[in-house]
Formats: structure tokens, sequence, C-alpha cells
């Protein structure tokens, strides 16, 4: 007997399984699988959250980075066209309207830092002068996470820039 009673049960189930209408069944489909297709996309590492360390382009929201401080405007940009397994290559360029940037030496007040460690750069290439300089500053290729250190610019004794 008990078995009978399951088995009407079961089929009032249905009946009211099949009173729901077709488009709300089919609605009910579609978000179970947008929840699941969301959940595992959240649960897949990404670059930001994962502990290995990255190359240059990988890790890179901000490929060009621009600060002002006291009058002097710094645009750094990793140039990957011309950075290789042995080299990271940034475009650094000073601007300003008041102070004369000729006392900033590209070689000796810059500096990549990792991990408490500083590095300089190992070429450089300088053009202009005065209230306008550029280089493009050649570093030891070093995985991300690293900053690159403009110091004594301007009366400023850091500027940090993450990559």
């Amino acid at each position: 007997m008990a078995e009978v009673a399951e088995y009407n049960e079961g089929k009032d189930r249905m009946k009211n399984f099949s009173r729901i209408p077709k488009e709300y069944l089919f609605l009910g489909i579609v978000l179970i699988l947008i929840a699941f297709v969301s959940i595992s996309e959240l649960a897949k590492p990404t670059l930001l959250t994962s502990n290995r360390e990255n190359s240059p382009q990988q890790a890179q929201a901000l490929k060009k980075q621009e600060k002002e401080e006291n009058n002097v405007t710094v645009s750094l940009e990793y140039l990957p066209e011309k950075s290789d397994s042995t080299k990271t290559v940034f475009a650094i360029a000073l601007d300003t309207h008041s102070e004369n940037l000729d006392g900033f030496d590209f070689q000796k007040d810059i500096f990549l830092g990792k991990n408490g460690e500083d590095s300089l750069p190992i070429s450089v290439n300088q053009s202009g002068s005065g209230h306008h300089k550029k280089a493009e500053v050649t570093f030891k290729r070093t995985a991300s996470p690293f900053v690159i250190v403009l110091s004594k610019l301007a009366d400023v004794s850091k500027r940090e820039f993450q990559f």
C-alpha cells in the first residue's frame, strides 16, 4: 500500500509541475545556466590573484602612467615592442613650464626596485633639454611586480610607478 501512496504522490507532483507555464520553465533553466557559468568564471584564477610572477606584458593593466608633482609631469610608458627576454624598455618624458630639468640624470636618478633591491638602467637614450626631456630607459628583464622610481626631481624625493 505504501508503494501505491508514493506513486500517487509522484503523479500529483507531476500534475503540479505540468501546470507551470513553459515560459517559466525555460526561464528557470536559463537562470540556472547563467548561475553555473558565473560561478565557474569566478572560480578561475586571474593574473591579479595568482601567485606566479608575470611578464610586464601580462601584468600591466596600465601600459602608460603619468604623474604631476611640484609642477613637473612625468610620463612613463612600457615599450613591449623594444623589450625582449633580456631587457625591459620604458619611454620616460619629463615636462614642465617652471623648472629647468637639465639637472636630472636619467642614468643615476632612475632605478627599478623589486624585493628591496634597486637596479640602475643598463642603457639610456636621452633627448631634449630645459623644460622638456625624454629618454628610452632600458633595464635588465625583471618579472612583475616591480616599481620604477625617479628620485631627486624638482624637490620631490621619490616618484614611484607600479608595474
